[in-house]
């Protein structure tokens, strides 16, 4: 076997850094173990910065960094512990440091020429969330993912050094085909941290709307059911959380968004509620994360608040406009909580013209055809207030039929909300600013108006129709009535139901039981006790 000394210059140098490179390693094994001087860990950062342009050297050092830090976070060297000493809490800050060294490093490796390197730098970026992340729920005993690391992950995955760089094509593909389009929380964090950055325009990177296209137009495993959110990277996510129900979930076919809820204006004063009452299914901007991640509403939320950040960021560049535009009507407006939403950019794009505005035309033919795109807010409120008019005098099967209509339209035409919640001031107090002659009913004034003809359905002598007209009372978290249950009620059918209920508790009735139909007067030989006596005038004029 040859001596080192006949051995080329370049592979003499190779064997001399894979040597320090396993005597470092196993420096920091030793010392761990006799929890004895780390700083050995920073000499092997330190090599394996400067092994950039030596791919089989710098993948060594990395996974030789990978191990040693899997072991430390494995230990809990990362998390803090009540009355620890202040050397402890002085080491972990100093390892803390190392961490984001390492994790810096490995997000540079992600712009690396070789693809070795750059899958094997996505891979223990990922890895290392794992880790980090089930350290800190074992420690908290508290399911979460470790954000801070999954921060730095997404800016070296987007926000590429350079501001002009693009996401490599092969690690978009790695991350999407094996984290974005198979993991929930992953594509619940990646959704939500993006829409931050969107949102708040916290980046240099010009390209970093192409990245964020470039991936969102690849997902296509977004969940429909709720039972569809089962797949999770960190396992501690995979155990249902307390205090959520899936069934709960899928009975709850309401989406409502985080940041854009307008129902959360009509919420009163949350009430505190003891510890044996049994609590009611939560609302998604009330959930915990943990809760959210097993929330289909959540997830339709997150994807929702991600896509219209950055369609303001699409408008400036026709090339990815016709990208979006693609995708969008297939793959991206069923997945919206409200698809509505898109309208103003989808009508850009069609006043845009040319091959924009053709593409344009799919999304803008589906919000006509599904969501009634092409019925004005006051047209429909016209219809509503006319309808509420015609209740005053209806019978009550027709009102029980016109309640559940109109909660439907609202439900679908949130424009018209203000119907029901219409703040009226002093001096037109008691004046309905609806015109009810006007032939045209686009300048009735409907929508400054209110349904208060339908409000006061609740004083209605039918108890049917009482508790029915209740419901616009309450939050709007029904997805809507199903019209064929109201459509057969005449009055012998609400006569026929009243006739056949069952009474649980006999109502209470007279004190005592009288055997005269008419009150009598006093008359000879009679007492008191055989004498109905009273003070009423109606009833003396029928005593006989």
């Amino acid at each position: 076997m040859p001596s080192k000394g006949s051995l080329p210059a370049n592979k003499r140098r190779k064997t001399t850094t894979d040597t320090v490179i396993t005597e470092l390693e196993n420096q920091l094994k030793v010392a761990v173990d006799n929890q004895t001087s780390l700083n050995p860990l920073v000499d092997l950062i330190l090599l394996a910065s400067k092994k950039l342009s030596e791919p089989q050297s710098l993948h060594k050092a990395l996974y030789a960094l990978y191990r040693t830090f899997c072991l430390l976070i494995d230990l809990g060297r990362f998390c803090g512990t009540v009355g620890e000493p202040e050397e402890a809490g002085l080491v972990r800050a100093w390892l803390t440091e190392r961490f984001s060294e390492y994790t810096a490093l490995l997000c540079k490796c992600l712009q690396h020429d070789q693809k070795a390197i750059r899958d094997a730098a996505l891979e223990i970026l990922f890895s290392l969330l794992k880790h980090i992340s089930e350290a800190f729920t074992k420690a908290t005993k508290q399911p979460q993912l470790h954000i801070t690391h999954f921060r730095k992950l997404l800016n070296g995955l987007l926000l590429t050094d350079h501001n002009d760089a693009h996401i490599s094509i092969d690690v978009r593909d790695h991350f999407t085909e094996s984290w974005f389009t198979v993991h929930d929380d992953i594509r619940w964090f990646f959704l939500r941290e993006t829409a931050i950055l969107l949102g708040e325009h916290k980046f240099n990177n010009k390209n970093f709307p192409e990245n964020v296209l470039s991936i969102l137009e690849r997902l296509t495993t977004m969940p429909t059911e709720q039972s569809e959110v089962n797949e999770f990277w960190i396992p501690s996510f995979s155990k249902s959380p307390p205090g959520f129900s899936i069934q709960a979930a899928e009975e709850d076919g309401d989406d409502i968004e985080i940041e854009d809820d307008w129902r959360t204006f009509f919420d009163g004063p949350e009430k505190v509620t003891s510890e044996t009452q049994p609590q009611k299914h939560k609302r998604v901007y009330r959930l915990s994360t943990h809760q959210c991640l097993h929330s289909l509403a959540s997830h339709r939320a997150q994807f929702t608040q991600c896509w219209m950040n950055l369609l303001p960021y699409l408008s400036s560049s026709s090339t990815l406009s016709m990208r979006a535009l693609n995708f969008l009507h297939q793959g991206v407006m069923p997945h919206l909580t409200k698809p509505v939403r898109l309208m103003d950019w989808i009508a850009g794009c069609v006043d845009f013209g040319g091959s924009i505005g053709l593409l344009a035309l799919n999304g803008l033919f589906t919000l006509i055809q599904h969501h009634n795109f092409h019925l004005p807010a006051t047209l429909l409120a016209s219809f509503i207030k006319r309808l509420s008019r015609l209740s005053l005098s209806a019978p009550p099967a027709a009102i029980i039929m016109i309640i559940p209509f109109t909660y439907n339209i609202l439900k679908r035409h949130p424009a018209c909300m203000v119907m029901i919640h219409q703040d009226v001031d002093s001096e037109s107090e008691g004046q309905d600013p609806f015109i009810a002659d006007e032939p045209s009913p686009y300048i009735t004034n409907a929508l400054s108006s209110s349904l208060w003809e339908l409000m006061s359905h609740r004083n209605h002598y039918h108890s049917s129709v009482a508790t029915l007209a209740r419901i616009f009372t309450d939050a709007f978290t029904k997805p809507g009535y199903n019209m064929e249950d109201f459509l057969d009620h005449t009055y012998t059918t609400l006569f026929e139901t009243e006739a056949k209920r069952k009474i649980k508790k006999e109502p209470p009735l007279a004190l005592e039981d009288h055997t005269k139909l008419f009150p009598i007067s006093k008359g000879e030989g009679q007492t008191e006790e055989d004498t109905l006596i009273h003070s009423d005038v109606v009833t003396e004029l029928w005593a006989f």
